[in-house]
């Protein structure tokens, strides 16, 4: 006896999923004497599942279609320094094409760590089907490891910080912090970064503070900051009717708060 995952269909056709447990039952003398049937609908719970593998998959092509992206323009970018620096060479600059050729290597770093970030990101999606806190904990442990920035992660409350959102919020808000994380690695010369989740009345609050160089958020847009990034995270909490605030000074760090409603599942 154990359980089992069954389908019925209701009144009005509504199809309802159903988990059946049987437990024997026994006599004083330990004989089986009959068994103990209990039904539970997981209609719900399966809905969440398929909403929560829809929005993991969609969210892998969207990255995937971007590191293709990214990819390419890397390439084109390559072979076209590289090509001038040859020129440079036979024509004697050997200055100039040194110079071409070191700017060649560091767009090749970015785009190798860009590159590893989103296989990371592609291969963290597997643990969305866990809390958001136990997903949160498994990637910032591999990305601390793969960026040599030390991160913490704190929950308030800790011991209760369970906050059952929405598949596809869910996933938008673990986007949120890997944005962040992917921005301050690339622009702020951190060594220390803590993430902070607050489950407070009707809202998730993340806050991700590093002690970087800082820079100016009125610069945004002028080519002074990393604006993309930060874009992105502001489209990710708009749609989910949540907002993004930025404090920085230069020379002072950075703290990024997203604030975004919960809607609970059932």
């Amino acid at each position: 006896m154990g359980s089992f995952e069954t389908v019925r269909v209701g009144k009005g056709g509504r199809r309802v999923d159903v988990l059946i447990s049987v437990s024997p039952i026994r006599d004083a003398a330990g004989r089986i004497i009959g068994a103990s049937t209990i039904a539970r609908d997981i209609t719900e719970r399966k809905r969440a599942q398929h909403l929560q593998r829809l929005a993991i998959a969609e969210e892998r092509e969207r990255i995937a279609r971007e590191l293709h992206d990214s990819v390419a323009q890397v390439l084109a970018f390559v072979s076209a320094k590289a090509s001038a620096a040859e020129k440079l060479v036979l024509d004697g600059h050997l200055a100039r094409a040194a110079s071409g050729i070191q700017q060649l290597a560091w767009e090749t770093r970015q785009a190798y760590d860009d590159v590893r970030d989103a296989i990371l990101a592609l291969r963290s999606s597997f643990a969305l089907q866990n809390s958001l806190l136990d997903a949160l904990r498994e990637y910032l442990s591999h990305w601390q490891a793969q960026s040599g920035i030390s991160v913490e992660l704190n929950a308030t409350p800790m011991d209760a910080f369970a906050p059952q959102l929405h598949p596809g919020a869910k996933l938008q808000v673990f986007r949120v912090v890997q944005e962040a994380l992917t921005n301050l690695r690339k622009h702020s010369a951190a060594s220390r970064v803590n993430v902070l989740l607050a489950d407070t009345a009707g809202a998730l609050e993340i806050v991700v503070v590093d002690d970087g160089i800082g820079f100016d958020p009125e610069s945004i847009g002028h080519g002074g900051s990393p604006c993309f990034g930060l874009a992105m995270m502001s489209e990710r909490a708009a749609s989910l009717k949540g907002s993004l605030r930025i404090e920085s000074v230069p020379g002072s760090g950075t703290r990024i708060v997203v604030r975004v409603p919960v809607e609970r599942d059932p």
